[in-house]
């Protein structure tokens, strides 16, 4: 065992990620006989026509149509987060990360975004909290598939992270137009309740040495500062992936497509066949091509398929569009009219959904936020003045202009607070609060 050990949930779950990532950049495809198998005559053919099988196949696989259900689904899901405004609230020390927050330079808003997309696809975020060189916090991201090996045990009386192995490319480029790079291991684990941190290539060796990062205040880190946000929760184990259902189905339509456009075009183009004792010359066939057929008892004809597979495999793909459909569908399940019990009662069989998974990238992102206080040394009452919240509300607000000018009365006779009227602006609903509550804003807003 090495630096390079696998854990064995990410070797059971390697192959789902490579499913989504490849359903969603269309690169099923391109994946030839991965996703797309040849049939049984191909098969039999390349054992000794492998180049003419090749040609077959070629024609196979371009005719079919792999279906974009995946990259659609999550555009609009993702169309439907943007409208969620993150509700940030963080120390003074700290406002730099509202507008940087990550190591390339993103703010937390699109840390959040981001972090929900990468989560309908995988099921999985590895974040890492770390300082630079001027001691301000910053948030790394990783892919599903980049975080190789975790462990847990416990710290302080509790089941904590006490080993993590994150994998990365170091640039090895000897000029600035190169790409060239080496596959490293970046090791974060706890040494007799502290956390140290060292990079190790895929030999074992340390090429950077033990790095042991202190808070704020000169004192070590007696936690791993890694987050792993998942669709169902932020536990380090592996969750589900929220739209594989739909990939799968997406495949399989793909799959259908290739045997139903090939019955297509053999139906549309039907096999010449000719018999003659003589010698026969035609190079093509088509309207107003002449055969020599070389003899009087020469037969020729068509063999025409009937197609009686055709409707069978058109029934099939239309059940994969449908089950794609659903399983988006149950994911993209943002709600309506319907009430809070009848909503329970309806996912009391699912999982993960666009509004669980909005609510768990928040958790995940206020704990990193935490993890950042504590890391520049600030107060614990100052860490516990962090905020990362949000409302999973995904619907379009109407506004009505009979009710949005009562309001403005009522506002003008300070009957009610700008808070109140401007809420209702933004969400189309007035907020909920308590008489006194309501008093006090009108009390403690300007008269302008």
């Amino acid at each position: 065992m090495g630096v390079t050990t696998r854990h064995p949930d990410y070797t059971e779950h390697l192959r789902e990620w490579e499913t989504m990532r490849d359903a969603l950049n269309d690169e099923v495809k391109d994946k030839g006989t991965i996703y797309l198998p040849m049939t049984d005559g191909m098969t039999h053919l390349a054992k000794t026509e492998k180049a003419l099988a090749d040609s077959f196949y070629a024609s196979y696989k371009t005719r079919a149509v792999y279906p974009l259900w995946v990259k659609d689904a999550v555009r609009s899901m993702m169309g439907l987060v943007s409208r969620v405004k993150p509700n940030i609230v963080l120390p003074a020390r700290m406002e730099g990360m509202r507008t940087n927050a990550t190591s390339d330079g993103f703010s937390l808003q699109q840390l959040f975004l981001r972090t929900v997309r990468e989560v309908l696809i995988t099921g999985r975020r590895p974040m890492l909290v770390d300082v630079d060189d001027n001691g301000l916090p910053y948030i790394a991201l990783y892919t599903a598939e980049s975080a190789i090996n975790w462990k847990e045990s416990d710290q302080g009386g509790r089941q904590d992270l006490c080993l993590v192995v994150l994998q990365e490319q170091r640039s090895t480029a000897t000029d600035e137009f190169s790409h060239e790079s080496e596959t490293v291991y970046r090791v974060l684990h706890m040494d007799e309740g502290r956390y140290i941190a060292y990079v190790a290539n895929e030999a074992g060796q340390t090429i950077d040495g033990d790095i042991e990062p202190r808070n704020g205040r000169g004192q070590n880190i007696d936690y791993i500062p890694v987050v792993f946000c998942g669709s169902t929760d932020n536990a380090p184990g592996v969750d589900e992936v929220p739209l594989l259902t739909m990939a799968k189905s997406a495949i399989s339509y793909y799959q259908l497509d290739a045997d139903y456009r090939e019955s297509l075009h053999k139906t549309a183009h039907p096999q010449a066949w000719v018999a003659s004792e003589g010698e026969v010359t035609f190079n093509v066939t088509g309207p107003g091509t002449i055969w020599s057929l070389g003899s009087e008892n020469a037969k020729v004809g068509y063999l025409e398929i009937t197609g009686i597979g055709i409707e069978a495999t058109a029934k099939a793909k239309e059940e994969q569009r449908n089950a794609a459909m659903e399983a988006g569908a149950r994911v993209m399940d943002v709600g309506g009219t319907e009430s809070g019990e009848a909503r329970k009662a309806r996912q009391a069989d699912q999982h993960a959904t666009l509004s669980s998974i909005v609510m768990t990238v928040a958790s995940a992102i206020q704990q990193l936020l935490e993890y950042s206080a504590e890391m520049i040394g600030l107060p614990p009452e100052q860490v516990k003045q962090v905020e990362f919240t949000v409302e999973p509300d995904f619907l379009t607000h109407v506004i009505d202009p009979q009710a949005l000018a009562q309001l403005n009365q009522a506002l003008l006779a300070r009957a009610i607070s700008p808070d109140t009227y401007w809420g209702y602006l933004q969400k189309g609903v007035i907020p909920e609060r308590s008489w006194e509550e309501e008093l006090n804003l009108i009390e403690t807003s300007s008269p302008e």
